[in-house]
């Protein structure tokens, strides 16, 4: 007699247990592959550059805080925001920052709220607004030089780093993006491609987007990609991505053929300081061109600041449009939830009714031959470049 379940046993094996096992190898996976090495708390004392510690308040009155590592001549050298990857602690960027500041520049680190020694909770709208009290407070600030900004961001702090410059190009002179991805959803994809299929469920689920090629589509500042070619957490093709689409009249791409994660800068650290001094100063004088021209505004002090909280209140009201969203798609994944319910149930009532007849399980053969992929065509960069190729488009006009 064949095992008969019930329809309790069936609605977990068949939704709840799957959704489970998903889930978990979701979290796992993500937790694992963009965690970044922790290490023991830090100060800029241990690589031995002199550092102000300073808190800074955002417009939502949280307190977020940081280090300015300050040069000698510190009004004239170019100015330096960082902004960590996802583990959101400042001291994780140290000693790119120590690398910034030898080759002359002053630079400005920060903890995103809810982490390290900032307080809040972290969202995605949350860290964009650390990133604009950072802008603002060294545009405020009299101790360093702030008319030559640039902002970096490795990782997910790249994508912090595109949205301000999205946002506050006219502010800042520069924009450099470490190994980042185009969008949460798409890392989503290529970790877990069998989420294609349910799409629904992410759109669902998702609260951080993070949709950088959306983004650098709009970018007018110059922009500086590095890429590490042996990058294991986020796939090189989504720099290279980022650069094609980058509407920026001057953008740079450095692929480090032996670069991950987190070293690419390091591979080769005397040409990463040269091209990083080229990009420096040919940013700089894109900049006075563009001044010249009239194509930025002439001061920092009104209509673009205020121009920032419009789009930062339009930012607000989307997230709460969005969770409307997804408050009112929650009602239809309820109703299939109750359907699938009463239809295993229906199902289970039927057999038990149908005792009296005989069914016969026939085993249909399956063809499971699978095809494989045709790795002749693949595009190999190392093929066509020497190890940290560079490639720049030049200034229009």
């Amino acid at each position: 007699m064949p095992l008969r379940w019930s329809w309790a046993t069936k609605l977990f094996v068949l939704v709840a247990l799957p959704l489970f096992l998903l889930i978990t190898a979701g979290i796992v996976g993500l937790v694992y592959d963009f965690s970044e090495d922790p290490i023991y708390v830090r100060g800029p004392s241990v690589f031995g550059v002199p550092a102000d510690e300073v808190n800074i308040k955002t417009r939502d009155n949280v307190e977020i805080h940081g280090w300015l590592l300050k040069r000698p001549d510190a009004q004239k050298a170019p100015t330096f925001i960082s902004f960590p990857g996802n583990y959101g602690y400042k001291g994780l960027r140290l000693g790119h920052a120590t690398r910034l500041y030898e080759l002359g520049a002053n630079v400005l680190l920060v903890d995103y709220r809810g982490f390290g020694h900032s307080g809040g909770s972290p969202t995605e709208e949350g860290v964009y607004r650390d990133a604009d009290a950072a802008l603002d407070f060294i545009l405020n600030s009299q101790d360093v030089n702030n008319k030559d900004i640039f902002v970096v961001g490795h990782s997910m702090g790249g994508a912090v780093a595109i949205d301000l410059a999205s946002r506050r190009g006219s502010q800042i002179t520069g924009l450099v993006v470490e190994n980042t991805f185009t969008s949460l959803r798409d890392i989503a994809y290529d970790k877990f491609p069998e989420l294609r299929y349910i799409r629904w469920v992410l759109e669902l689920a998702q609260r951080c987007y993070m949709s950088n090629i959306d983004k650098v589509r709009t970018l007018t500042v110059p922009t500086f990609f590095l890429s590490g070619r042996e990058d294991k957490q986020i796939p090189p093709s989504h720099t290279d991505r980022l650069f094609d689409a980058c509407s920026a009249p001057l953008k740079w791409l450095e692929r480090v053929e032996n670069g991950g994660h987190e070293s690419s800068h390091e591979m080769n650290i005397e040409r990463w300081g040269d091209r990083m001094q080229s990009f420096i100063d040919e940013a700089k004088a894109a900049k006075v061109e563009s001044l010249t021209k009239g194509e930025h505004l002439a001061s920092k002090g009104s209509e673009e600041v205020d121009m920032t909280s419009t789009k930062l209140d339009a930012g607000d009201r989307k997230a709460g449009e969005l969770q409307e969203k997804q408050a009112l798609l929650s009602v239809p994944l309820m109703l299939c939830s109750l359907i699938m319910y009463a239809y295993l149930a229906s199902m289970d009532r039927h057999k038990r009714k149908g005792n009296e007849r005989n069914f016969m399980l026939v085993d249909v053969p399956v063809d499971t031959r699978g095809q494989q992929m045709d790795n002749a065509h693949r595009h190999n960069l190392s093929d066509e470049a020497p190890p940290g190729f560079f490639e720049k488009t030049p200034m229009n006009g």
